[in-house]
């Protein structure tokens, strides 16, 4: 990593890099509103492009393929320093490729991309206190105007909030791509193995994959039993690496894990991060199951080690199922609906314990940041940066206070809402003691099950009945 320190030394390198559209002066103003900015300036002025597969050609879902890795140079500043450069493209050793990422996302005129840089580098700029949070892959995230712009920053607070085992780190950045600004975008650490500070399973014998919608796409994929349209797609190891073993290992794990939950038996799986992964897009009111990006992982091939749930990744639809469970619910798509629906002793206890043990400090502290945040010279930042964005695309925009408030009101009314549904009044207890007497009980959403299975009420005591 190259660090400078002097705004002369900002000057020179912003007037080496050819910028055809911006002139120096857009890149001050845009700098003096107070979010870093990511410039790219690729060789030649070369765009990134990609085929598009749109279900109108016969494909079953919109996506794109043979996206093309553009090399160039990145900087990234702020109004005062150089905070890094990556140096003109050479490859293994300096610069790096930009490349459109997505599915349904990148047909908008604003795209999301996957940034490769040829030498490890942080570009959180984070202190090294112990962890090398160095890597080559990077992504930026788009924001638009369907969704709040505030929806990643949220989506990762959860994440950390709810204990999953790595958060990606992110931070607002506005973008500038070859003299053109782009916009607001999450410059965010990648779904990765990473045994320094991402996902870390074995070199050898480990595995992350991807519950996926868009298997057919990929060219190696694990078939899995559910009876739904998605399979399993390797994010490690890569499907060019992986050796026949590897894919035999990983096809068994996955077959012993799923045959195992339709069986009732969950010893297979490492219950506390499928129940946080699950309470977390719960808390959000996650609407697209297919999109929420479903990654597993395994540390070993051993039978010690066990499937575990991932990070929570893609925030577009969060907060769209007022009164409702979150989507990764419904039967097909995914094993929570046979967790749940097979009342699952060991999931469902370990879920309501979650419940118990999280309902006041999580809401509480999300408000709080929520409230701090608002003041912020970052909010202030935002918020003039999106407006910028809303005069380049040509939209209208909300402000982040506002935002702000509607998270606020989500947060406060979900927790009522989760709570009425795992939590019983004296009133319905009193119902229920008495149904139960009769061999009636509820299930996960209090709703009435056949006898003696689901949630009961039982000297003022709830208790799981299989």
């Amino acid at each position: 990593m190259k660090i400078f320190n002097s705004f002369f030394l900002l000057c020179t390198s912003l007037f080496t890099m050819v910028c055809t559209a911006k002139t120096y002066n857009d890149i001050k103003d845009i700098l003096s509103v107070g979010l870093p900015l990511l410039e790219i300036q690729t060789i030649n002025n070369e765009e990134p492009t990609c085929d598009y597969l749109s279900q109108s050609d016969g494909y079953p879902l919109s996506t794109i393929a043979n996206a093309t890795k553009v090399p160039g140079r990145l900087l990234l500043m702020t109004k005062n320093d150089t905070l890094y450069d990556s140096g003109d493209y050479e490859p293994d050793v300096s610069g790096m490729t930009i490349k459109i990422r997505g599915n349904c996302s990148a047909y908008e005129i604003k795209k999301s991309y996957k940034l490769k840089l040829q030498e490890k580098a942080d570009l959180l700029c984070r202190k090294n206190n112990g962890t090398d949070f160095r890597d080559k892959n990077w992504v930026l995230l788009r924001t638009d105007e369907m969704y709040s712009i505030l929806n990643i920053m949220v989506g990762l607070k959860i994440n950390e909030m709810m204990g999953l085992s790595w958060t990606p780190a992110s931070r607002y950045v506005n973008v500038i791509i070859n003299g053109d600004y782009r916009g607001v975008y999450a410059l965010t650490e990648s779904v990765r193995r990473n045994t320094d500070c991402r996902l870390n399973v074995d070199k050898q014998t480990g595995f992350i994959l991807e519950y996926d919608p868009y298997y057919w796409n990929e060219e190696l994929y694990v078939e899995s039993s559910i009876p739904s349209n998605m399979h399993y797609t390797f994010k490690y190891p890569d499907s060019e690496d992986i050796s026949d073993t590897q894919i035999d290992d990983v096809t068994t794990a996955i077959q012993d894990m799923e045959k195992a939950i339709r069986s009732n038996i969950s010893s297979k799986i490492d219950i506390v991060s499928f129940v946080n992964w699950l309470m977390a897009h719960d808390i959000l009111g996650t609407r697209d199951a297919y999109g929420s990006n479903i990654f597993l992982m395994k540390y070993d091939n051993t039978e010690q080690s066990k499937v575990k749930m991932c990070n929570l990744w893609d925030f577009d639809s969060i907060t769209q199922t007022e009164g409702d469970w979150a989507k990764v619910h419904r039967p097909g798509l995914f094993l929570y609906y046979y967790l749940i629906q097979y009342n699952n002793v060991e999931f469902m206890n370990a879920y309501i314990s979650k419940w118990e043990e999280i309902k006041q400090s999580l809401f509480a502290s999300i408000d709080e940041w929520l409230v701090n945040f608002s003041t912020s010279e970052e909010a202030k930042a935002l918020d003039v940066s999106q407006q910028m964005e809303a005069e380049r695309y040509d939209r209208s925009i909300d402000t982040v206070d506002n935002v702000i408030q509607y998270f606020r009101q989500w947060f406060e009314h979900r927790k009522s809402w989760m709570d009425s549904q795992l939590t019983c009044s004296t009133e319905i207890e009193n119902t229920i003691k008495k149904r139960f007497e009769q061999g009636q009980t509820y299930n996960l959403k209090g709703i009435a099950r056949h006898p003696m299975s689901g949630i009961v009420i039982h000297s003022n005591k709830k208790r799981l009945c299989q």
